[in-house]
């Protein structure tokens, strides 16, 4: 469930308050998810994406060239 680009393992169970060997054993359904983790995993993953986009464009603003250093 943690496929999405940019999130580890460790950002999920922190976020559900478990660990991350937790998370490998409801991954591999050895583990049932309950409603409750459910949720919260789908708002870690939501979370850590918006984090992730809000520092790609922090990122881009650094990269751009400076209007002051154009001559």
């Amino acid at each position: 469930m943690n496929k999405k680009e940019n999130t580890t393992q460790q950002q999920i169970a922190d976020a559900l308050g478990c660990s991350t060997q937790y998370i490998t054993m409801m991954e591999g359904r050895k583990r049932p998810i309950t409603d409750e983790k459910y949720d919260k995993w789908i708002k870690a993953l939501n979370n850590v994406d918006a984090e992730v986009a809000e520092i790609e464009e922090i990122e881009k603003e650094i990269k751009k060239p400076s209007k002051t250093n154009k001559k």
